[in-house]
C-alpha cells in the first residue's frame, strides 16, 4: 500500500509538469505476484471448508503460502525502488523548484514557462446524417435499411456510399413527423425544441455496411414498404426527385448492421455539421467504446436475405409474389 501512495505521488507530480511516466515490465511481475499470492490463500481457505485440510494438496499449498508472500512483498518493494530510481530527476526538479519559490520569489516567476506539449490529433470520424426518429428506430433494430437520394450540398454526383462505418448523427434538419408512418409517430415521442435551435448532439449509435444497392425501379422501392418507417409518399418524393443535372430517378439501399455503445458521446454544436448534406465527420470514433449489436445474428441474417430477395428480381408478376411481411417493432422510447 505504502508502494502504491508513493507511486501515485510521484505520477501527480510528473503530470503537473506535463510529463507521462511509463509503466515499467516489472511492475507487470509485482502485480502477478500478489494475485498468485492471494489465489494460493483463497485456495487453502477453500479447501479447509471442504474438509480436505489434511490432503497432500491442502499441505502443501499451506507450507507454501509464506513464500508466496515474501516473493511478492520483494518484487513489489523492487519494482518500487527502481521506478523511483528512474524517475529520480523529477522529484529532484520539484525540489528544486520548491527552493527556489522560497529563496527567490522574483526569480521563480522569470522562469521560463515550459515549452507546451502537442496534443494528439483528435481522430476524423464519419458520421451520417439522419432525422431523430429514425436514427431511433435502426437504434432499437426496428429498422436495418437507410434509403437516401442526396441533399443539395452533395454534389453534381448526388449521394455515394463513401464509408464502410459509421457513425448514426441524428438531426432534426428538415425532420417532418408527417413523412412518418403513425406506427413510428406513435412509439416515439416528437420533439418539441426547434429545428433551427442547435443543441448537444448526443452519439449512441454506429453502423456498419452489409449491402450498399442503388434501386432504379419503383416497384424495387414498393417491396420494402414493410422494411422502414419513411412514409410512402416520403419515398416516392424522393425517387422522383432529380431537380440538379444528370440526377435520374432511384435511391440509395444501404443495408445496415447497428451496434449501440456503452457510454454515448456528447458533441457541443458546431457550423461543420449543419447543412443539407448526408456525411461530416465527428471528432470521436468507436475504437475504444464497448458495444453491442442491436439486432441478433440470426435474425439479422434472415431479415437481409428477405430485403435481398424482395429487390433482387423484378418482374411482370412480382405484383402477385408476395414475400414473408417483415413487421417493424419498436420498443416504447422517446427519441
Amino acid at each position: 500500500m505504502a508502494r502504491e501512495f508513493l507511486i501515485s505521488g510521484l505520477r501527480q507530480i510528473a503530470a503537473a509538469k506535463q510529463k507521462i511516466l511509463a509503466a515499467e515490465r516489472i511492475g507487470k511481475h509485482k502485480t502477478i505476484s500478489q494475485i498468485v499470492a492471494i489465489l494460493v490463500s483463497l485456495a487453502c481457505l477453500s479447501l479447509g471448508e471442504f474438509g480436505l485440510q489434511n490432503t497432500l494438496l491442502a499441505r502443501f499449498l499451506d507450507d507454501s503460502q509464506i513464500w508466496f508472500y515474501w516473493i511478492a512483498l520483494v518484487i513489489t518493494v523492487w519494482s518500487g525502488a527502481i521506478y523511483f530510481w528512474k524517475n529520480a530527476a523529477i522529484v529532484n526538479e520539484s525540489l528544486e523548484e520548491e527552493s527556489l519559490t522560497e529563496t527567490n520569489p522574483v526569480a521563480a516567476q522569470e522562469a521560463p514557462a515550459p515549452e507546451p506539449i502537442l496534443l494528439p490529433v483528435k481522430p476524423a470520424t464519419p458520421a451520417f446524417k439522419e432525422w431523430e426518429a429514425i436514427v431511433e428506430a435502426l437504434g432499437q433494430g426496428a429498422q436495418i435499411i437507410i434509403l437516401r437520394k442526396g441533399g443539395l450540398a452533395e454534389g453534381l454526383n448526388g449521394f455515394q456510399a463513401k464509408h464502410p462505418k459509421f457513425w448514426l448523427f441524428p438531426t432534426s434538419y428538415h425532420q417532418q413527423w408527417e413523412k412518418t408512418k403513425p406506427d413510428l409517430r406513435r412509439l416515439l415521442t416528437p420533439l418539441t425544441s426547434s429545428p433551427e435551435k442547435q443543441k448537444e448532439i448526443t452519439l449512441y449509435y454506429f453502423a456498419e455496411v452489409t449491402d450498399a444497392v442503388y434501386l432504379s425501379s419503383w416497384e424495387q422501392v414498393a417491396r420494402l414498404d414493410d422494411v422502414h418507417f419513411w412514409s410512402e409518399e416520403t419515398v416516392r418524393e424522393r425517387f422522383d426527385y432529380k431537380e440538379r443535372p444528370g440526377m435520374e430517378a432511384g435511391l440509395h439501399l444501404l443495408i445496415v448492421r447497428v451496434s449501440r455503445i456503452n457510454l454515448p458521446h456528447k458533441l457541443a454544436p458546431s457550423s461543420e455539421y449543419e447543412g443539407c448534406k448526408s456525411w461530416i465527420e465527428v471528432p470521436v470514433d468507436w475504437e475504444h467504446d464497448i458495444a453491442a449489436h442491436v439486432v441478433r445474428t440470426e435474425e439479422f441474417t434472415t431479415r437481409r436475405s428477405r430485403i435481398l430477395a424482395a429487390i433482387a428480381t423484378v418482374s411482370v408478376s412480382s405484383s402477385t409474389t408476395h414475400l414473408p411481411k417483415i413487421t417493424p417493432k419498436l420498443t416504447p422510447h422517446t427519441a
